[in-house]
């Protein structure tokens, strides 16, 4: 049998792409592509540590002890911090990038999380 994600980390996954898509969208249409690339990548820098995270630690496997869960926990949640402080530096070397609507990305695409804890 082949592990698969809790489905409310399926869900918060799937919304997360949504909105740093949405984000992208709406800073093209207010400003011009290099705000919408900014918000794009402030989305994936949420994203992509968060997909690292959920693969590390939010598959079901039957038949893991308490430690190995809180191993996996700690080891999951730093890889992902260094994860977004790297994807940040690089996103910030990009000579295009506008810090603005880069944050702003970020942001809308980590509240999917916040809002999704509080809604379940």
């Amino acid at each position: 049998m082949t592990p698969s994600f809790f489905p409310v980390v399926r869900w918060i996954l799937l919304a997360q792409s949504a909105v740093l898509l949405c984000a992208g969208l709406l800073a093209w249409s207010f400003g011009n592509f290099s705000d919408a690339l900014s918000a794009w990548f402030g989305g994936m820098i949420a994203w992509l540590p968060n997909v690292y995270f959920s693969i590390r630690f939010g598959i079901r496997r039957d038949g893991r002890t308490a430690r190995e869960v809180v191993r996996s926990f700690y080891l999951g949640e730093a890889v992902k911090l260094l994860m977004t402080a790297g994807l940040f530096v690089l996103a910030l070397q990009w000579q295009g990038v506008k810090p603005l609507p880069l944050f702003g990305g970020f942001l809308f695409t980590l509240m999917v999380t916040w809002f999704a804890l509080l809604a379940r």
